[in-house]
């Protein structure tokens, strides 16, 4: 259940592979998406937007 998105900050833009059992809450920022991971205040942000992380979460779960 990994869900692949782009990181928003970083040279190149690196991919990140975040766990959908560990994903809390995402939300919709400019420039794409924050997404809240269990395990303390930790917040990764991405390119994409808080709807296509959706996606991406329910196909990984699907997985």
């Amino acid at each position: 259940m990994i869900v692949r998105s782009t990181s928003a900050v970083g040279v190149g833009r690196p991919a990140v592979y975040v766990n959908a059992a560990h994903i809390v809450s995402f939300i919709d920022q400019t420039g794409g998406c924050q997404i809240r991971v269990s395990g303390g205040n930790n917040v990764i942000a991405v390119t994409e937007s808080a709807e296509k992380v959706a996606q991406l979460i329910a196909v990984a779960v699907q997985s």
